[in-house]
């Protein structure tokens, strides 16, 4: 089972650099075609998400109307200037309200675990005001570009920890140290010292922080107090992971797809579901299905505070609705985050750049998701 990151696309042009580069690079498992769809749990069941614009006027997640008003983009100048946006703010001007409500709300839920009036747009999804400054509309841009329609899921046989572990052995022994946290990071004579829980201590011309907002701002407060305040203001959402088997009478029901969002007026709690085994069939037994079904964010932070009966009737009774058939879990795994995932907030790519700005000086650097964005492959690309 995947208890975070679990897959990641086929567009991961910095990840595949990496896999790339490795001497025994972990094998990738690139499912059927037909797995590279996506569902929205309406009121009324499961409903494929449209993945291009000619898909988007055969939906009927949209009336007549809301088409007419999401095509009319087509003919919106783009906005020159103005104040920072919010997702929300973005997505309302220029493909209405119905989009923004029945696709954006459920997609940033499932990404970011908030809603899209919590997120800046140009920092959790810059490619979106990219779009309208390049081509002048975010559908002309689609029109243009195939990459999104392309675009796959994939996996590693072994697992997402495969990518890892295979950066460890290729840089050996003497290089990774594992299981060994960093208690301190101080000024040395033209270097930085870097101390261990135990009582290593290592000079080094460069450290880069990839651990959690509030381990950064501890490590780098006497660095620079600005930089530890910026990134000690990065507020996160908790997140409940439960990885789920499913017996092959209700494994029959699960649509052929990477997994489903929960659209907004769906009777349910959950948020979604990935469909592990659609990905890779190893993962469970033959005929069964292995989920990893998705509780919590910024709206239902006491998911966490859930038993682990709790969660299985909740999963239960939510599947069984979504799946249109009788659920009763034959494997449960339950993973509680309370520091799942970052806020991208209006200006919090800017405030980010200035903390690692104001530490340059002193040869650190930050990364992590609430740096790079979210995702294995965010955080593989190289720094600008």
């Amino acid at each position: 089972v995947e208890r975070a990151a679990a897959a990641f696309p086929s567009t991961a042009t910095h990840l595949l650099e990496i896999h790339g580069a490795l001497p025994n690079a972990p094998a990738i498992r690139r499912p059927p075609p037909a797995i590279n769809g996506q569902f929205l749990w309406t009121r009324a069941g499961l409903r494929a998400l449209p993945r291009t614009p000619p898909s988007l006027v055969a939906s009927p997640l949209l009336s007549a109307g809301e088409k007419v008003r999401l095509f009319s983009e087509f003919l919106r100048a783009p906005r020159r200037g103005g104040p920072p946006e919010s997702t929300g703010a973005f997505a309302r001007r220029r493909l209405g309200r119905a989009v923004a409500e029945r696709f954006l709300r459920p997609m940033t839920l499932g990404i970011y675990g908030t809603r899209p009036e919590e997120l800046g747009v140009a920092d959790a999804f810059p490619t979106l005001p990219a779009m309208e400054s390049k081509d002048g509309g975010v559908l002309r841009a689609l029109r243009k570009r195939r990459d999104a329609a392309q675009r796959e899921i994939w996996t590693f046989e072994d697992g997402m920890e495969a990518l890892p572990r295979a950066i460890a052995t290729a840089l050996g022994p003497t290089v990774v140290r594992t299981s060994n946290p960093v208690s301190d990071v101080g000024p040395a004579a033209s270097s930085i010292e870097v101390r261990t829980a135990d009582g290593t201590r290592v000079r080094a011309r460069e450290v880069v922080l990839a651990t959690t907002a509030p381990e950064q701002a501890r490590l780098v407060a006497r660095f620079d107090a600005e930089a530890a305040s910026l990134v000690s203001g990065v507020r996160s959402v908790p997140m409940l992971v439960a990885c789920v088997g499913l017996s092959p009478v209700a494994a029959q029901h699960v649509p052929k797809a990477f997994g489903f969002l929960r659209a907004p007026g769906a009777p349910g709690r959950i948020l979604g579901a990935a469909f592990a085994s659609h990905l890779n069939p190893a993962v469970a037994p033959l005929d069964h299905a292995l989920m990893n079904v998705f509780l919590g964010g910024g709206g239902d932070p006491d998911a966490l505070l859930l038993s682990d009966d709790d969660v299985r009737d909740v999963v239960e009774r939510d599947l069984s609705r979504a799946l249109s058939t009788r659920v009763r879990l034959v494997y449960l795994s339950i993973v509680r985050w309370t520091r799942a995932i970052p806020v991208l907030s209006i200006g919090h790519r800017a405030r980010m750049e200035r903390g690692n700005a104001l530490l340059a000086p002193h040869r650190i650097r930050l990364s992590g998701s609430h740096i790079t964005g979210v995702g294995v492959h965010a955080c593989t690309r190289a720094p600008a």
